[in-house]
């Protein structure tokens, strides 16, 4: 069976209740398991951008942030005004010690809080934590 046959076989809520899953199974602690099912997401859809933030997350948490970054510049390309995307790959940026970059994006997240485009506070807070970094790091 062909990867576009799975794909149709799927429908949103297919895919939303397999990511929450693979949320489920981080929470627990059981990462390997949730990398798998972040991993079949991409494969079955690679432009359910939930199942690339679930990936994007695992990589950082273990430190791969070349790879991570792959994945927000990937991420981005489906959605291009996804915060959440643009915030993980600051946060990688800062780790790669790409600070134009990183500096470029928190300046158009800061765009979009000021104009009140977010305001989800743990956008917000995210947002917070990586200027802080980007302050301390960028020296």
């Amino acid at each position: 069976m062909k990867i576009e046959d799975i794909k149709k076989k799927y429908s949103d809520e297919e895919l939303d209740a397999i990511y929450s899953l693979g949320l489920a199974l981080i929470e627990n602690g059981d990462i390997i398991k949730a990398r798998n099912i972040f991993d079949g997401l991409i494969q079955v859809d690679n432009t359910f951008l939930p199942g690339l933030l679930g990936m994007i997350y695992l990589e950082i948490e273990a430190g791969n942030f070349q790879d991570a970054s792959k994945l927000c510049q990937r991420a981005l390309e489906v959605n291009p005004n996804s915060y959440e995307t643009m915030l993980m790959y600051v946060a990688c940026l800062i780790s790669l010690e790409d600070f134009n970059k990183a500096g470029t994006y928190l300046g158009e997240i800061a765009d979009a809080i000021e104009g009140e485009i977010i305001f989800d506070y743990d956008v917000i807070r995210f947002y917070k934590s990586q200027i802080i970094r980007y302050q301390n790091l960028n020296k």
